[in-house]
Parts: C-alpha cells; structure tokens; sequence
C-alpha cells in the first residue's frame, strides 16, 4: 500500500495536476494527494465593479402604471365579480383544494355538468388537478347548476366559488 501511494504522489508531482483523490467505491479509504508549488505564472484575478450610473426617476410612468394596474382586473375575476353580483337562489359550490379546474375528464371530451343540469348528491361535478393529481370534484348535495363561475382550465384557490347550485 505504502508503494503505491508513493507512486501516486510521484504521478502528481511529474504532471499539471494540482490535486489528486483516489476513494474505494464504498468510501472506507479515501487518498488526497495536493502538490505545494503553485506556478508563478498564476496571476490573482481582479474584478472591477461596475458603474452604476443613476438619472432622475421617471414619476410620470410611475403614475401611469399604477393607474394601469388599479382599472384593470384579469378576466376571471371579472366573471366572478358580475356572477356573484347577480340574484340566484341557491349555494355556492366552492373548490375543496388549490388547483386547475377542469370542466371534462380529458381535453375534447364533454363537460361532467353544465348550466341548467340536475344534480345528485356524490355526482362528479369537476376535476381539480393540484401537483399532477386530478382529484374528482363531486357534489355536496342534489340540485340544479344555476351558474359556472370558473372558466375551464382556470387556476382555483381553495375556498373559492366555482358554481351555484339551487
């Protein structure tokens, strides 16, 4: 074993490398051979930090886009808004979980429920797909879909009104 180490660190010394480790595939023995001469044609490395010029704050845009930002709303929330504003008899049926809502099984294939159709109690009403499960929404209780509230392949948090059921 002795010779052997001694022929590794003649190997390191006669050659470019700086650092030579040798491990037995199941870590019991571990060998680490570092030369001491580090070439004097190895400069340090100097970084200059850049220069950050600073101008006068554009206020004018600023005041524009947060004007912006207040008017607009994304379009699920203006469905939402108009669908909850409105006067229909009957329970919000809300997502159980944060996830895509889907209205189909599959892409194509048609919607488990839609506006004006009746319900049982334990029907599938929707799938939630949260972190690559789909889980099938069914119903809480027997009724008839009043509403959607939710686009399909919109994303739902928990809690939130996806169909009124009366």
């Amino acid at each position: 074993m002795k010779t052997k180490i001694q022929q590794l660190i003649k190997l390191v010394e006669k050659s470019n490398i700086n650092e030579l480790e040798v491990s037995t595939f199941w870590g019991g023995q571990k060998i680490r051979v570092t030369k001491n001469n580090i070439s004097q044609s190895l400069q340090p490395l100097v970084m200059q930090q850049p220069i950050v010029q600073q101008s006068q704050p554009a206020v004018e845009n600023i005041v524009d886009v947060q004007k912006t930002e207040i008017n607009e709303k994304p379009k699920n929330e203006i469905k939402e808004d108009i669908s909850l504003s409105e006067d229909l008899d009957g329970e919000n049926f809300t997502a159980p979980l944060v996830g895509t809502y889907y209205v189909a099984s599959k892409p194509g294939a048609p919607p488990f429920v839609k506006e004006g159709d009746s319900v049982t109690k334990g029907q599938i009403l929707c799938i939630i797909e949260a972190m690559k499960i789909f889980n099938e929404i069914e119903a809480e209780h027997s009724g008839v879909i009043k509403k959607i509230l939710v686009d399909d392949g919109t994303p739902v948090e928990y809690g939130q009104p996806l169909m009124i059921i009366g």
